[in-house]
């Protein structure tokens, strides 16, 4: 078995040695493949991590410094020629047990490789599988080939694990949408659906009707005349329809996301999705529209499945700032694509019926990840289609 590090420029140091759970990522993956299997090895490129930290792991000879995830392979592979190796890259985070487990239970011998990806895809996850070892003997014979060519025939391809995210973190903004880490880790953690065990311990309906007509009481109104008898139930109705969103995990919703045939090189987007929401601050009316474009890498996702991801977010308590970042950060997750777009509008009728009682005040955020935050020209283009549909 064995573990590939790699430096990324991008990330100004080498990932393996980034921190996450009190762990660096070299260390928490090496705890994890040791979970399922004795022989853990780690290959890393000369220089690319101190001489007190390789002390402490048991290293395959130093892959070459110019060929990447290919030289640590080579290097396994020479080690011991007749076995399989399973190689797990240092900068997948969002990595699990499970995930590892799935893939050795569904190793398949007889085929030259077992590795994640998404059905149908012909991009499948080269830095998380299993090389069998006449697979691994055609790259000993050709160093120029990548692990991703390796791939490209005889290979057992499973589906993407649902419990964890294989995205690499090559940049800052990765790592931090990808470890929940960062400035705005508190104000950007996803938030998934109940699940059952929390629904058990949720007050009943008959206890959320009473603290109804609690409130009416305190306000001065007589829970009990004729007018307000059914108020309490018809109140707590509302109060299902809209929060609902607490029931639906909007990361779900994009997990049947579907491959890319034909590479489609352009922005995919969508505006003026009109929602309706209440702020977490004052359970008042927030009502607005989301404007929203990724630039897919190998998954597209149906325009349908991309609107319940909006209305699954919305309809539940909310700030607006993170109300934006949690829809970027839930396609950027799932889809993967190259970048992500997101705009907010809304009106916060905090704002516009209590306090100091302006109508026509309007919020505008914005949430701009990978190619958008990088690229001027691209941002430029989605926010000249914002201001086409109608938006701001």
């Amino acid at each position: 078995m064995v573990l590939a590090g790699g430096r990324s420029s991008r990330m100004g140091r080498d990932k393996a040695l980034l921190e996450h759970g009190g762990r660096t990522l070299l260390e928490r993956t090496v705890a994890l493949l040791r979970e399922l299997v004795d022989d853990v090895r780690v290959a890393v490129q000369p220089g690319a991590v101190p001489d007190a930290v390789r002390a402490r792991f048991p290293l395959v000879s130093d892959p070459g410094p110019d060929l990447g995830p290919a030289g640590g392979l080579m290097a396994a592979h020479a080690a011991d020629p007749a076995a399989a190796w399973l190689v797990v890259a240092c900068d997948l985070p969002g990595l699990d047990r499970a995930a590892l487990a799935g893939l050795v239970a569904g190793r398949d011998p007889a085929r030259g490789a077992t590795a994640y990806g998404q059905a149908g895809s012909p991009d499948p996850e080269p830095l998380c599988a299993i090389y069998e070892p006449a697979t691994l003997a055609r790259l000993s014979g050709r160093p120029a080939l990548s692990p991703r060519q390796l791939l490209t025939t005889n290979i057992r391809l499973l589906p993407a694990p649902a419990t964890a995210t294989l995205a690499s973190a090559n940049t800052p903004a990765d790592w931090h949408r990808l470890t929940g880490t960062g400035p705005m880790a508190k104000k950007t953690a996803p938030r998934k659906a109940v699940t059952p065990a929390q629904a058990e311990q949720r007050p009943s309906r008959e206890d959320a009707e009473a603290a109804v007509r609690t409130l009416l009481a305190y306000v001065g109104e007589d829970p009990t005349r004729a007018g307000l008898r059914k108020t309490p139930a018809r109140f707590v109705g509302a109060y299902e329809d809209w929060f609902n969103g607490y029931r639906t995990d909007p990361y779900a919703l994009l997990g049947s996301s579907f491959a890319q045939v034909d590479r489609y090189e352009r922005i995919v987007a969508l505006t003026n999705v009109h929602f309706e929401s209440h702020c977490e601050h004052h359970v008042a009316p927030v009502i607005g529209r989301i404007h929203l474009a990724y630039l897919p890498d190998r998954r597209l996702a149906g325009i349908s499945k991309l609107v319940r991801v909006v209305e699954a977010l919305t309809r539940r308590l909310i700030v607006q700032e993170k109300l934006t970042a949690e829809v970027a950060r839930c396609i950027q997750t799932v889809l993967e694509p190259r970048g992500v777009a997101v705009i907010v509008e809304a009106q916060h009728h905090c704002l516009t019926t209590r306090g100091v009682h302006r109508d026509q005040v309007r919020m505008t955020t914005s949430e701009m990840l990978g190619a958008f935050q990088q690229d001027a020209g691209l941002r430029s283009e989605f926010l000249a289609t914002v201001a086409n549909a109608g938006g701001n």
